[in-house]
Parts: structure tokens; C-alpha cells; sequence
């Protein structure tokens, strides 16, 4: 299974391309050799000090690079190339400007809304009625009774960034670019539908909020949240093709 590989403290961490895998060596760490076959997306923290060499082969693997700032905020990402599904994307620009494509992409999202919020709910039990405001609000408040604002704001921050790199290239296979009118429609909807999960991953921690133990949980969740990310595009672009 393709996991995320995440490089800390890049000026403190040599790593290097042997044959079609990527070696990293931290201090007082043992040298892992990581076959790109096993990387779905490879996130720098920090400054990395790394040469074309490297992101050249990591391209050419067609392995998504993210580069974050030491806390884990998103500074710039770089993806293969996005071949665009023509009608889809057609589609999702007329959602900006035409009502009748607003109220319909607005009912489908929110469909898919309420099925990811019934899973965070259940999983963090809290009581849930379909109104997913007042699950964000209980979510918000537990989160804030643990922990302070920058805390919540530090690792949500990381965990967006997490998020936007398995967003981005379920968004590739799709035929979605990321910098178009359909991109950032659909960027902003799923991100909205996928808000209540990664701030549950938060709470999950039970008052210890630790960025490593977080992140093990995100990879431990994220291949559920592919499969349900691709699925909603898969019922989005099943839909719009319905409708011609």
C-alpha cells in the first residue's frame, strides 16, 4: 500500500535517489531506502536542501511533491500533469455563474456532507441530527476545552496540508486541475465536505495533542477517505454525464 513520505528538519536530512527508490538519512536515524512504488506523495517540512536530481526522478515517478513551512503549513506543491475532463470541467465552470448548476451541485454536495459527517459523528460519539453547523460547533467547542488556538490552528494547519496533497491528486486522476474555475469550485466543496473529519482527528488525540501521533492517525484513515473522495467523483461525473 502507497503511503505519504514525510521529510523533517530537511536541512538535517540528506537524502538521495538509488534506482527507483528514494534514501533518506536523518541524524541519529537509521537510513531508509523507500521504493517510489510505496509513495503516494512526498511532503518536505522545513527548508529542504535537495537538488533537481532528486525531484527530476520523483517526477518522472509521478509522485506528487509538497513543500511546508517547519510547522507544517502548505507553501507550494507540485504535481504531474493534469490531462482535463472536458465536460466535467465545463460543467463545474457553469456552476459559478448559471443558478440552475448551483442548486444542483449544492444538493449533491450536501448529500455527500451529511454521509461524511454521520461517519465523524459516530466514530467521535456525538450525537448528530443532520445538521452538520451544530456538529462542527461541537466539535469546535471540544477541541477549544483541551486545547488552545494556536494549538488547533498549528496542527490543522499540517493536517490541511496533508489533506490538500491526497486532494490534489485524486483530483488529477479525475481529470480536475487544481488552478481552473472547476478546480477551485470543487476545491472549495470538498474541502467543506472533508472539514468535519480532519478536525475530528484532532480530538481523537484525548488532550494530547502530539503532530507525529496526529499524522499516524491521518495515514491510518487516509486510504478511507481516498476511496470515499473517489467515489464521490465517481457519483459527481456519473451524474454529470447523465445530464449530458
Amino acid at each position: 500500500m502507497k503511503k505519504p513520505l514525510i521529510i523533517r528538519n530537511g536541512r538535517r536530512t540528506r537524502f538521495w535517489i538509488d534506482g527507483p527508490s528514494i534514501v533518506v538519512q536523518a541524524e541519529e536515524s537509521a537510513t531508509q531506502r523507500l521504493p517510489f512504488r510505496r509513495i503516494s506523495r512526498l511532503y518536505f517540512m522545513g527548508e529542504p536542501d535537495v537538488d533537481c536530481t532528486v525531484l527530476l526522478a520523483v517526477a518522472k515517478a509521478r509522485i506528487p511533491v509538497m513543500i511546508c513551512s517547519p510547522n507544517g503549513q502548505l507553501i507550494a506543491s507540485f504535481i504531474p500533469p493534469v490531462f482535463d475532463e472536458p465536460l466535467m470541467s465545463d460543467w463545474l465552470e457553469q456552476v459559478n455563474t448559471d443558478p440552475v448548476f448551483q442548486v444542483r451541485f449544492s444538493q449533491f454536495m450536501q448529500h455527500q456532507q451529511q454521509a461524511v459527517a454521520k461517519q465523524v459523528a459516530t466514530r467521535l460519539n456525538i450525537d448528530f441530527h443532520r445538521d452538520i453547523e451544530t456538529l462542527h460547533q461541537t466539535i469546535d467547542d471540544k477541541l477549544l476545552a483541551q486545547f488552545s488556538v494556536d494549538e488547533i490552528s498549528n496542527i490543522t494547519d499540517w493536517l490541511g496540508s496533508l489533506f490538500c496533497g491526497l486532494r490534489l491528486k485524486v483530483f488529477a486522476s479525475y481529470g480536475v486541475r487544481d488552478d481552473t474555475l472547476a478546480g477551485v469550485c470543487l476545491r472549495t466543496a470538498v474541502e467543506r465536505v472533508y472539514s468535519p473529519w480532519l478536525r475530528g482527528l484532532v480530538l481523537d488525540r484525548e488532550g494530547v495533542l502530539d503532530k507525529k501521533a496526529v499524522t499516524s492517525l491521518y495515514i491510518a484513515q487516509e486510504p478511507q477517505v481516498d476511496y470515499s473522495m473517489r467515489r464521490l467523483l465517481v457519483q459527481l461525473k456519473a451524474m454529470i454525464f447523465a445530464e449530458g
